[in-house]
């Protein structure tokens, strides 16, 4: 994982059953890695909270410097499952 050189974004939900303790040694072992409890959700926390979920997505990739583009994100198993564009943001003013 240390040779992982893209920003990442981990997200569990605060209330998860998931040990929060191997999920703080796994973004640990991501260099550029940040971790995000989300607020009232479990280990679903794309299904308790899914405004929460693609609100921190789109601040991750806004930060970043890139936007996602998509008309319909999917979560399966756990995972963000979808082909959303993701691309460089545009300076404001250009086109």
């Amino acid at each position: 994982m240390k040779d992982v050189k893209v920003p990442a974004l981990v997200l569990e939900g605060a209330e998860t059953n998931v040990p929060l303790d191997a999920t703080r040694e796994w973004v640990k072992s991501l260099p550029n890695a940040r971790l995000l409890l989300i607020p009232n959700a479990g280990h679903g926390n794309w299904i308790d909270q899914p405004e929460a979920v693609i609100s921190a997505m789109h601040e991750f990739f806004r930060v970043a410097g890139l936007e996602l583009r998509a008309s319909v994100i999917y979560f399966g198993g756990g995972v963000a499952v979808s082909t959303p564009r993701i691309c460089r943001a545009k300076a404001a003013g250009s086109s």
